[in-house]
């Protein structure tokens, strides 16, 4: 969750060295330097000795990083999600008690959970994160739950997108298989890179040669 908790403050401190900050490509996102690095491998034929030096990975982050993109795609280049993941039972738990009792304490969900008989049974502490997570704990307004809403909606958006498998890439063809035009996360991945990086042609002829519609593009 950490990479997502901490993106509006990436984004914040990306903005002033952007090449154009009205477009979210953004080179210091982690996510960005991913596709940055699977792209001058792929797409510009640099050795991948060079490539990790350049972006100051290892090689065997790399070769990892390859091939998930092989398997799942562009969405390869997103940390992995939920690696503290938490008991499903105790998280539907804790999520039916505070909606239907906002005030209740991370004790009382401890003590229906033994109750209950969960196992493992959890800590005080365990039920506070799942809390946090979900933008419900005793101190959170209305704009803090709608934002970490929004944390959950991504987190499972990308673990559906790194479960589907994306076929027609190979290394023995890395330059002409990299773009995949039906691959629609790679398609505003290099809609926005092209925006953000400039070039001769007009916003509007870039958006409509990926097939995008100005309302779509701006939303």
């Amino acid at each position: 969750m950490n990479y997502l908790s901490e993106l509006p403050s990436v984004v914040a401190h990306a903005l002033p060295k952007a090449a154009n900050p009205n477009v979210p490509f953004f080179l210091d996102d982690p996510v960005v330097q991913n596709y940055e690095l699977l792209r001058v491998v792929w797409l510009q034929g640099q050795s991948v000795t060079q490539a990790c030096l350049a972006a100051g990975h290892l090689r065997r982050d790399y070769y990892k990083l390859e091939n998930a993109f092989l398997h799942h795609g562009v969405s390869a280049a997103y940390p992995e999600m939920g690696s503290g993941r938490q008991n499903e039972k105790l998280e539907r738990l804790a999520l039916l008690v505070k909606s239907s009792r906002p005030k209740a304490t991370e004790k009382m969900i401890l003590r229906l959970s033994e109750a209950l008989g969960l196992d493992p049974c959890p800590s005080l502490r365990t039920i506070g994160r799942v809390l946090h997570c979900h933008g419900i704990g005793n101190v959170r307004d209305k704009s803090e739950r709608q934002y970490w809403q929004g944390i959950q909606q991504s987190v499972q958006t990308i673990e559906i997108l790194k479960s589907r498998q994306e076929p027609g890439r190979n290394k023995s063809n890395r330059r002409g298989t990299f773009y995949q035009a039906e691959e629609g996360l790679q398609v505003r991945f290099e809609l926005f890179r092209e925006l953000a990086m400039g070039g001769k042609e007009t916003m509007a002829e870039v958006i409509r040669r990926y097939g995008l519609s100005r309302p779509t593009f701006y939303k």
